[in-house]
């Protein structure tokens, strides 16, 4: 299972409060799924928690941003989309029907258990600065110091053919015609 996680809440509460719901589930569905990308997201509207599955595996979980979940009710909402979500997936959407939600059994799922779960935020790290122009300065100076090393080695160069060219010279001139 593949969690990602665009959201402020701590992945690993996220991903223990839904592989929970998944186990759940399993005790009543025969062929659970493991090759799932569950992608937690803010939602685009203030509606509430909210989700969508398709049968390939992919379950998007969307939660509001000002989603306190201090309150009760809040986190079993969270359960219960993740497992309506995930049996979706296992089922092949048989057992629940998009426009009707009557035979929605996750609904009548016990979610207390959730109590002892927390959703922490996600704790803040910050980055050391970096100063950038120490490190610019640094490699001017490597650059620099390999240009000199190339035109010391173009004016060895440049002396050796003027030297050859002035053997040759001398010897064009002490030659007979």
């Amino acid at each position: 299972m593949r969690i990602q996680n665009l959201t402020h809440w701590n992945t690993t509460d996220l991903r223990k409060i839904f592989t929970r719901a998944m186990q759940e589930v399993d005790k009543t569905e025969k062929n659970p799924k493991r090759r799932l990308q569950v992608l937690f997201a803010y939602a685009h509207q203030l509606r509430g928690i909210s989700g969508r599955a398709n049968y390939w595996g992919t379950i998007r979980i969307n939660i509001p941003k000002d989603t306190d979940f201090e309150d009760i009710d809040r986190k079993i909402r969270l359960v219960h989309v993740s497992a309506h979500e995930y049996v979706h997936i296992v089922s092949g959407n048989n057992y629940i029907d998009r426009r009707d939600y009557r035979n929605d059994w996750t609904a009548r799922l016990n979610y207390d258990w959730v109590k002892d779960y927390e959703i922490r935020k996600k704790e803040i790290t910050e980055k050391p600065k970096i100063d950038i122009q120490k490190i610019r300065y640094e490699r001017a100076m490597k650059n620099y110091h390999q240009a000199e090393t190339r035109l010391k080695r173009a004016k060895t160069l440049l002396n050796k053919w003027k030297k050859k060219m002035k053997y040759y010279e001398v010897v064009f001139a002490n030659r007979p015609k």
